[in-house]
């Protein structure tokens, strides 16, 4: 579900430049799944009234079973590679494939990344960092996150290589909870992490324990980015 701001609609054509993109990623749902919850809810989804629809294949190369990180890969740069990599020409010269939160961050936008999952996780790497195997390369994944692309806003689950203490070293202003998150909601900082628990965070219906819900990372990643008069890109992954 891709959400654009910052524009005006004259018939089929954007009147103004695109200032904000938001990019939100349901893991694992496609058609299928969509209209499962269509009919479950008995009424449209918010995303099946938006004004504009469009589709594309996310499937690896050399099959059509994909993976996390190669499909992450064909949604941030448009090529696809094996399953297993991580944004690289593989197959093909192994060279970095540009992603859409670099692309958007050489505009001067501020750029962030928000997921349920662990942060070092295949699709968030998709878009933040370059590896061979996502997971063998969490090392890899979490130095471009803090030293490389460094987006402006990394919220999702910690551990698997990514460290708090590392984040601080490298500028980033760290929360790991819900109350720490809540703290940041609209500050002006350069960089900022949340980095909650060692993994995945819980699903809502079991009961957060102090974790934050998506919608919380979520707002507080928006009222951040907002601050950048010259917009923001934003993946946000449930």
């Amino acid at each position: 579900m891709l959400a654009l701001s910052g524009f005006a609609v004259a018939g089929s054509c954007l009147a103004a430049p695109i200032r904000n993109v938001i990019l939100c990623i349901g893991d694992g749902m496609g058609p299928g799944q969509v209209a499962a919850a269509h009919c479950f809810a008995g009424t449209n989804l918010v995303f099946e009234a938006f004004p504009f629809r469009s589709c594309m294949t996310t499937f690896s190369s050399g099959g059509d079973v994909t993976d996390s990180a190669a499909a992450a890969t064909a949604l941030a740069t448009g090529f696809k590679v094996y399953n297993g990599v991580v944004s690289l020409a593989v197959p093909g010269v192994g060279g970095e494939l540009e992603t859409m939160l670099e692309s958007f961050k050489k505009r001067d936008k501020s750029t962030g990344l928000v997921t349920t999952s662990y942060l070092t996780d295949a699709t968030p790497a998709g878009f933040g960092a370059h590896a061979y195997n996502r997971y063998t390369d969490e090392r890899v994944i979490a130095y471009d996150y803090l030293w490389r692309t460094r987006p402006n806003v990394l919220f999702g689950g910690g551990g698997n290589s990514l460290d708090v203490d590392e984040a601080w070293v490298a500028g980033y202003r760290v929360a790991t909870d819900a109350v720490s998150l809540e703290a940041l909601r609209g500050v002006r900082d350069e960089h900022l992490a949340g980095l909650f628990g060692d993994g995945p965070l819980p699903y809502v219906y079991d009961g957060l324990g102090g974790m934050p819900s998506l919608s919380q990372m979520a707002g507080v990643a928006l009222g951040v980015l907002g601050n950048d008069p010259d917009g923001f890109f934003l993946m946000v992954e449930g």
